[in-house]
């Protein structure tokens, strides 16, 4: 009888523990935005853009991320499904980086994959294109994922965020 009534007891105060996603708005897990009859609003974009630097910086030292705006969009691909992604760029153009976002609760949080680990995807495009090499959010095999739109000196990278 003990043992029912202590997991009677830890059952209730297991919702309770589960903690908030209002962590640092650059740490990743944490709320990153808002949703407020239909406009979005970034949370610490200060706190975001020194988290994105550090990360694009590992494969470009000289960057400086600017214009973090949140999009709303539908995928391409296989399926069309309603989607967030965070986006910046440099002053040039030349590279933007771009992480999808899930909706909660009239919140943004950064997408995790399922095999990630608590790693958020952080995904660059890269190249000198007057058109072309944004990052888009597609749906391959039934997952969103962002590619890179046609530029024939386009790169992709995939880079990490803890």
């Amino acid at each position: 009888m003990k043992k029912i009534a202590a997991l009677l007891l830890m059952l209730t105060l297991l919702p309770a523990c589960k903690g908030s996603n209002d962590s640092a708005a650059g740490a990743t897990g944490g709320k990153v935005g808002t949703i407020l009859n239909g406009e979005t609003e970034i949370i610490d974009a200060e706190s975001i853009k020194i988290n994105w630097e550090n990360v694009v910086k590992k494969a470009n030292p000289d960057v400086e991320l600017l214009g973090f705006e949140i999009i709303k969009g539908v995928t391409g691909g296989e399926s069309q499904e309603d989607y967030y992604m965070m986006l910046a760029r440099t002053d040039d153009g030349h590279l933007k980086a771009a992480a999808l976002l899930e909706p909660a609760d009239n919140a943004l949080y950064y997408a995790y994959t399922s095999h990630s680990d608590g790693v958020v995807p952080l995904t660059i495009c890269q190249g000198p294109c007057d058109t072309g090499c944004v990052p888009e959010v597609i749906v391959k095999g039934g997952v969103k994922m962002i590619s890179c739109t046609a530029c024939v000196d386009c790169t992709k990278k995939e880079m990490e965020m803890r």
